[in-house]
């Protein structure tokens, strides 16, 4: 029976090893070097294919966060801080996923700055929290720098008929540029007041994404401290040659007015308050707050839905970080969250006297 066992084992490595030699040498997802023996074919998916450019590609510069970071031009970010930069954003993603990517891009030697986009809303997350669901899955083996573990990337019938595809050119070139994986602003027409109206009065629409984001799935400060220690803090300590840059993204006033005085935004609050405090600790870091940019939060033709913006809003911020507007630290962020709240209480009191009036 044991010999058995080993012959099926023996054969089974036997049928496998040409879907092996084949990913190895396609490498569909450059995770062991840089495409030369065919065009590059970008995998959309940021999770797969981050890891293989942040191992193979040239940089000395990165990009790390959600959707609300994916249409900032690396082009621009290139000139405005003379740079090499890298996008390496994830939609969707958590601090650990991107804590993981970055920890892989440092231990390249290349990572000389960070530039980190966060939402102040999704700090409450477990330490450890990876997205798996319908949407998208963590490839672990491919972060984890274990050897062994590359078997699921070699071995991988998914990845194999891709591999197939760029052998006999039959795969549909979209991307050309990584720093394009994830943009998705180029389309004017689907940012507007209306649009955001549209989500703002759609009560599912909003639970829907509100699920997404997991606003409000571990609604605990322990949770977001322990979060923001281990996935921030921690690798800002260990790289003090490493500068970092935050960004606190701005959604629109409409999403923390559908928050105001509850128990989460009151959370929320609290957390950006201890990141701050917190990051501020340390001179290879910096933080920038456009959560209570008012012109920014408080025009919804900018926005397509309560917490996406247009590449004008990225661009706007870029150039604010190098003027140095809306920098915040410890010594600033009570006003800044004041600030905040004090834009919320008009905006509520003024929506409130629009509807006497249509009264």
């Amino acid at each position: 029976m044991k010999r058995f066992g080993s012959i099926l084992i023996v054969l089974t490595l036997i049928g496998a090893l040409p879907i092996i030699i084949i990913n190895y040498w396609v490498d569909p997802l450059q995770f062991y070097r840089k495409a030369t023996n065919y065009p590059a074919a970008f995998y959309k998916d940021q999770r797969f294919q981050n890891p293989g450019l942040a191992k193979n590609y040239e940089y000395n510069a990165v990009l790390l966060g959600t959707s609300m970071a994916e249409n900032y031009l690396m082009d621009e970010m290139d000139s405005l801080f003379a740079k090499q930069f890298l996008k390496l954003t994830m939609s969707g993603s958590s601090l650990h996923e991107q804590n993981k990517l970055l920890e892989l891009a440092i231990s390249t030697g290349k990572v000389q700055d960070v530039f980190w986009a966060v939402e102040s809303y999704t700090l409450n997350a477990e330490a450890d929290k990876l997205v798996n669901d319908d949407f998208y899955q963590f490839p672990n083996y491919l972060y984890d720098q274990n050897p062994l573990t590359d078997f699921f990337y070699l071995f991988n019938p998914i990845l194999f008929k891709r591999s197939i595809a760029i052998l006999n050119n039959s795969i549909y070139r979209e991307i050309e540029d990584p720093n394009d994986i994830g943009y998705w602003g180029g389309d004017e027409t689907q940012f507007g007041t209306d649009k955001v109206m549209e989500f703002q009065n759609n009560a599912e629409m909003r639970r829907q994404a509100e699920d997404f984001i997991g606003i409000s799935e571990n609604n605990s400060f322990e949770n977001g401290k322990e979060n923001i220690d281990e996935n921030v803090i921690e690798v800002i300590k260990r790289e003090p040659s490493i500068f970092f840059v935050f960004i606190f993204s701005p959604p629109s006033i409409l999403f923390h007015l559908n928050r105001f005085e509850t128990e989460d935004y009151e959370l929320q609050l609290k957390l950006k308050e201890y990141f701050v405090r917190s990051v501020s600790q340390y001179p290879n870091a910096r933080i920038f707050d456009f959560e209570a940019v008012e012109d920014i939060s408080s025009n919804l033709d900018l926005y397509k839905d309560l917490v996406h913006y247009s590449p004008k809003v990225n661009s706007r911020i870029l150039k604010d970080i190098v003027a140095n507007k809306n920098r915040v630290d410890s010594s600033s962020i009570g006003m800044k969250i004041e600030q905040l709240n004090q834009q919320l209480e008009n905006f509520k009191i003024d929506k409130e006297r629009d509807g006497e009036k249509r009264e």
